[in-house]
Order: C-alpha cells, then structure tokens, then sequence
C-alpha cells in the first residue's frame, strides 16, 4: 500500500490496519525464509550475514528484475545466482587467483543495467514479448 487512501465501495475498511497486517505478513515471511536459509546455510555468522557483498547480491537481484514489478527480483535472484556459480566454478579456483571476479562483473552489470535498463530486464522483456512481428 503506497499510503494513498483509495475509494472503496464500502467506507468500512481501515487502511491503517491493512497495511499493518501487510507488513506483519511480510515481516513473517522474511523470518520463515531466514530461517530456512540458516538451516540450508548451517550456521549465521554475523560477518557474513551483514556483509557488503550480499547486500549487494540483494540490491543486484532486485534492480536486475526490476523493482516495480513482482517477476522482477525472482528472475533477477535466478539471473544473478546462476552467474555467481559459473563465474565462481570457472574463476573462482584457489590457484586461479581471481577469487573476487564476480564482484568486477556484479559492478559492470549493474552498471550496464541502470543505462540501458533503468527499470530492470522484466519491463524490456515485457515489451519485447508483447511486440508485434514483423509482416513477412
């Protein structure tokens, strides 16, 4: 809820009290995932958890997507995770010493995306999905 207050049918609905029931709703499920994400992570470490670079993986999947939409940071969390493995797999090696790689290529995404694709890939997808053919 952005704070306006929109007409209703019924003049019986509290918005105050809606939005926060929503933010107890997402407030519950931020804990659940926490959650599942400490016990797949096995432990929380406090160094880690409030580190930069996964505030930044956070931030990058987000504005990747697109912010403004719902698909948006599911497909950017996908795009970045995926690319995350493979940079890792592939330059990531201890004898490779090219161990923070992934983080020059986070950088150069992000900034390729905020010039080319301020509002995220969802958006420039959605309208390349929705273009007409080209008559033959």
């Amino acid at each position: 809820m952005s704070g306006r207050r929109y007409p209703t049918r019924r003049n019986t609905i509290n918005t105050i009290a809606t939005a926060g029931h929503l933010n107890a709703m997402s407030a519950a499920v931020t804990a659940i995932c926490g959650t599942l994400w400490a016990q797949y992570v096995g432990f929380v470490d406090p160094f880690y958890v409030f580190s930069v670079d996964l505030s930044v993986r956070f931030a990058l999947a987000a504005v990747t997507g697109g912010i403004g939409t719902a698909l948006g940071p599911f497909l950017g969390a996908a795009l970045i995770t995926v690319l995350e493995t493979y940079l890792r797999a592939h330059f990531g090696g201890i004898g490779a010493g090219l161990v923070g790689i992934y983080l020059i290529f986070y950088g150069v995404a992000l900034i390729l995306i905020m010039r080319f694709a301020p509002q995220g890939l969802v958006p420039v997808l959605g309208r390349w999905w929705r273009r007409p053919a080209a008559a033959s």
